[in-house]
């Protein structure tokens, strides 16, 4: 009887020891994979003041995990603009191995710093050691505050910005507007695209899709603040016809080995651009782009051209870059 209950007994206690020991190692593999750790930031970063407990303490977060892999603050950004091709170069720059992106606009200093370094902090991808954290929200372009901003967290950030021709971006803004109407099931009132964007015979400078193309209204906020060695501008129409030279250039501007090549993309004839390859895996940055353009009166192209001409030519002077552009 004895020897019997002191069998049972050791079964219990070698069973309870046994689940108290993956307990913890599922306990300890969950924090390392979600719990926040307070570190240091890179590069001389200034840390955050938060309130924790209750307690206002100067702290910076980032999400780490035992092997080296883990969420970091992002050392590029791409800053716009809207309906130039920023998905797609955010896409085309993943090819690269040493290159981590955010998946969604992350919006952190134009919308959401109010919410502090560790909320943006854990909107990053995890990276690993020598591999480049991006972030991607186009509107940043546009806003006043965000430059300031991104320099006081790191004066070293390095830009990226994507141009195409404006009057094509101005079209493609008013054909995106109307699909994501469409694709919510949301009502609306449809309007020609002639009619928005011009008013008594001239061109709508009042038109939203038409002043988010005057990329020279808001060059000079982030000059006043980064220096132009820390801007990279892409040619977003030459990403359309030669994806591989403007992604090299990328890399050169990153400081990346050259890896990305022609053997990564393949013209999509039905979508009318090139898409991505990767070893033997074809694939579209995404099913929304390259939307059909309707067909626009020739007479209000041409005023559109005209319209964004002297910007353009201001554009190239400040940038000391030349597009080709009507």
């Amino acid at each position: 009887m004895w020897n019997s209950c002191m069998t049972k007994n050791k079964r219990v206690y070698f069973t309870c020891t046994a689940i108290v020991f993956i307990c913890v190692i599922l306990g300890q593999y969950y924090l390392r994979r979600h719990v926040v750790k307070v570190t240091d930031l890179p590069n001389g970063q200034v840390s955050q003041r938060v309130t924790m407990n209750g307690n206002e303490r100067d702290l910076v977060w980032r999400m780490t995990v035992g092997t080296g892999r883990k969420k970091r603050l992002p050392t590029v950004i791409i800053i716009g603009v809207p309906k130039c091709g920023t998905w797609t170069l955010r896409q085309m720059m993943m090819l690269h191995p040493d290159v981590v992106a955010t998946e969604n606009d992350v919006h952190y200093f134009d919308k959401n710093y109010t919410k502090g370094v560790g909320w943006y902090v854990n909107r990053m991808p995890f990276s690993q050691p020598g591999q480049i954290t991006l972030e991607r929200t186009p509107a940043y372009y546009f806003s006043d505050v965000a430059p300031s901003r991104i320099f006081a967290m790191n004066p070293r950030m390095k830009l990226i910005l994507i141009l195409r021709e404006p009057t094509d971006r101005t079209v493609s803004n008013y054909v995106h507007s109307y699909k994501r109407l469409v694709e919510r099931n949301l009502p609306y009132n449809y309007t020609p695209f002639e009619e928005l964007a011009m008013k008594k015979g001239k061109v709508n400078a009042k038109y939203n899709c038409v002043s988010k193309s005057l990329y020279v209204n808001h060059i000079e906020k982030w000059l006043d603040v980064f220096p132009r060695s820390q801007l990279h501008v892409v040619d977003g129409d030459k990403l359309r016809t030669s994806p591989a030279e403007e992604l090299r250039k990328v890399e050169n501007f990153l400081g990346l080995d050259n890896f990305i090549t022609e053997n990564n993309f393949y013209f999509n004839k039905t979508k009318g651009f090139y898409c991505l390859k990767r070893a033997k895996v074809k694939y579209c940055p995404m099913s929304s782009k390259g939307r059909k353009h309707p067909d626009i009166e020739r007479s209000v192209i041409n005023k559109l051209h005209d319209y964004f001409r002297p910007y353009n030519k201001r554009l190239e002077d400040i940038l000391g870059q030349k597009f080709h552009w009507p």
